[in-house]
């Protein structure tokens, strides 16, 4: 994902090609190396039923928009750019971050579901195709 947006941003959005422009793509890379490895840590509390799990969900979420903008607002002391810091920009970037989460945990958690339930029917022996695709059986009295 890092690398298409980086080739977006200097082919299609025309990012300037400067040693400023061409230093952020390893800081992104590495907020969002840390972001990964946060969220691939797993807690007792999110093996714990669905409540730890989902504590844990928002919880890393939390953490790691902090780790990655920690990481954004560390370069930009050196890069520059840290006029659009602004509590009301992470503000709407964060409200972005956390609406894309929870579609994401929806569609997962619908696909687990739907897995689940297709696992039971098999196991119970229920064909999960029509029943009109059944061969037809002959009744004797």
């Amino acid at each position: 994902m890092w690398l298409v947006n980086q080739g977006l941003g200097f082919t299609i959005r025309h990012y300037p090609w400067t040693l400023t422009t061409f230093a952020w793509g390893p800081v992104l890379a590495l907020g969002a190396i840390l972001v990964m490895l946060l969220a691939s840590v797993k807690p007792k509390l999110s093996q714990q039923g669905l409540t730890g799990y989902g504590v844990w969900l928002a919880t890393s979420l939390v953490a790691g928009f902090g780790v990655y903008e920690l990481v954004i607002w560390l370069a930009c002391i050196v890069l520059g750019g840290c006029d659009s810091f602004t509590p009301p920009i992470l503000w709407g970037i964060f409200q972005g971050n956390a609406t894309w989460a929870i579609a994401l945990i929806g569609i997962h958690s619908v696909l687990v579901w739907q897995t689940l339930q297709l696992s039971k029917r098999h196991a119970n022996g229920i064909s999960t195709q029509n029943h009109l695709d059944a061969p037809i059986r002959s009744v004797r009295p």
